[in-house]
C-alpha cells in the first residue's frame, strides 16, 4: 500500500473510531476496521484509539507482536533495545527541520525514533524547507549567494552545498534538509538500531535470530559478507574509534559479537554554535564560537605566532595560527623564489637553505644568505664545495674567512 493510501487509511479510520467511541459503541461494532501495520502513523507518532506507533512507522495493536522475552538483555524479534536502560531517552537530532518523535515503551523494548522532514514553509520555526523562500519563509537567508555564511546558513556559495547525504553506511539513516538555493542543507545520519531484515543493516544487540542481515558464522576466522573483522577481538572496541580530531563526529556502529564493528569517524562541515572545540571552516567566525578573527584563506598547513601577537607576526588572511611558522606555500603557489619574499620577516620555517623559502634562521629576504646552509645555517668548505650536500645558490657563496 502506497504512503498516501495508508495516510488516507489512517485519517478514515481514525474519524469512524473517534465515532464509535462517541456513540459508546465497541470497536468491533463498527463497520470500518483496521489490521496491524496497515497504516502509518502520523508525522507525530499518533495512531487510531486502541493501536500503537512502533519502530517501523506503522501502528499495531495495543499488546498485539509484543516481545515476550523483554529484559533478558538480548535484543530479539519486535525489540530495538534490551535492557530497557539501553532504550534512547531523547530523539532530538539537532535538525531545526526534521519532527523528531519517540515511539514505543521501555517496558516492552522497542522504544524507537522517528524522523520527519518538514516540508511547509512557516515562520520562526527555525526551518527554511526546500522550496521555500524570504517572502513566505523569515526563516530564510535573505543573503544567499554572498559567498559568506550568514546566520541562518550552512553553505556559501549555494554550489558548495552538499547534493547527496548519503554517507554509504547501510546503518544510518540520512536525510538531507534545506537546499542550496537557500544556502542552507544539512545532512543529519542517525544510527539505526532497530533490527529490521533485509535492510543491509545489523545493528549492534541484533543477532542473526532477530535480524537477517546479521552474520551467524562469527568466529571462524574468515571475514564474509557482512562481517568487517573476524576473530572478534580483532574487532574495534568504542574507544578505538576516537581518532583526536575536533572536528569529526567519532562513532562505533555494529559490534564486535558479530563481527561487523568498525569505525566512522564524520568530517563536521556545518557551523555550530556550541562549544564543540571545532571551528569547520573559516567563514564560520561569527556564528561558531570555536572560531575567532583569525580566519582565511590561507593554506592549511598555514600556522603563526601566538594569537595575542597575531596581527604582527602573521598576515590578515591567515588561519591556523599556533606554533610560530608559516607554511611552505605562503603565498598560496608561487615560485620557491617568491615565496620567500613574500612570508613575513618575523615568520619562520624549518625549511633549509637553498630551497627559496624562509630559512629556520629568519633570513628570508635573499633565496640565500651567506652564512646559510643545508643542515646548520652556517656554509661550510664541505658543504660549499659539494653540490650534493649544499644548494646551488649556496655553492658560489664564499666561505667565511677565519
Amino acid at each position: 500500500m502506497s504512503r498516501a493510501a495508508r495516510s488516507s487509511l489512517l485519517l478514515a479510520t481514525g474519524l469512524v473510531l473517534a465515532l464509535c467511541a462517541a456513540l459508546g459503541l465497541a470497536t468491533s461494532s463498527c463497520a470500518f476496521d483496521i489490521d496491524s501495520g496497515q497504516v502509518e502513523c502520523s508525522q507525530f507518532g499518533d495512531c487510531p484509539p486502541g493501536f500503537q506507533c512502533r519502530f517501523d512507522g506503522l501502528c499495531y495493536r495495543e499488546g498485539i507482536g509484543l516481545s515476550s522475552s523483554c529484559g533478558n538483555g538480548q535484543v530479539e524479534l519486535n525489540e530495538t533495545c534490551d535492557p530497557r536502560e539501553s532504550c534512547p531517552d531523547d530523539c532530538e537530532d539537532s535538525n531545526a527541520c526534521t519532527i523528531d518523535v519517540r515511539v514505543g515503551a521501555e517496558q516492552d523494548c522497542n522504544v524507537a525514533c522517528l524522523r520527519t522532514v518538514i516540508d511547509e514553509c512557516a515562520d520562526n520555526d527555525g526551518c527554511c524547507p526546500a522550496g521555500c523562500a524570504p517572502n513566505s519563509d523569515s526563516d530564510c537567508s535573505q543573503t544567499c549567494g554572498n559567498d559568506e555564511i550568514d546566520v541562518g546558513e550552512t553553505c556559501d556559495p549555494p554550489g558548495s552545498c552538499p547534493q547527496d547525504c548519503d554517507d554509504g553506511n547501510d546503518c544510518t539513516e540520512d536525510l538531507r534538509t534545506g537546499s542550496a538555493a537557500n544556502c542552507n542543507v544539512v545532512c543529519t545520519s542517525n544510527a539505526i538500531n532497530a533490527c529490521i531484515d533485509d535492510d543491509g543493516c545489523c545493528p549492534g544487540p541484533c543477532d542473526a535470530n532477530s535480524d537477517s542481515d546479521c552474520s551467524s558464522t562469527c568466529g571462524n576466522e574468515k571475514i564474509e559478507p557482512g562481517e568487517t573483522c573476524d576473530p572478534p577481538d580483532t574487532c574495534p572496541r568504542v574507544e578505538d574509534c576516537d581518532d583526536d580530531l575536533d572536528c569529526t563526529n567519532d562513532f562505533r556502529i555494529g559490534s564486535r559479537i558479530n563481527c561487523n564493528a568498525r569505525c566512522v569517524n564524520d568530517p563536521i562541515s556545518q557551523c555550530d554554535d556550541g562549544d564543540d572545540g571545532c571551528c569547520p571552516n573559516p567563514g564560520c567566525f561569527g556564528i561558531d564560537p570555536d572560531c575567532d578573527a583569525s580566519g582565511g584563506d590561507c593554506n592549511n598547513d598555514m600556522v603563526c605566532d601566538f594569537p595575542d601577537e597575531q596581527p604582527e607576526t602573521c598576515p590578515d588572511d591567515c588561519f591556523g595560527c599556533g606554533d610560530g611558522y608559516c607554511d611552505d606555500n605562503f603565498s598560496g603557489g608561487g615560485t620557491a623564489a617568491e615565496n620567500a619574499i613574500n612570508c613575513p620577516e618575523d615568520c619562520l620555517t624549518s625549511n633549509p637553505c637553498g630551497d627559496g623559502y624562509c630559512n629556520i634562521l629568519n633570513e628570508n629576504i635573499e633565496n640565500c644568505p651567506a652564512d646559510c646552509s643545508c643542515d646548520d645555517g652556517v656554509c661550510d668548505e664541505v658543504e660549499s664545495k659539494d653540490p650534493a650536500s649544499c644548494p646551488e645558490d649556496c655553492e658560489d657563496v664564499p666561505f667565511p674567512p677565519g
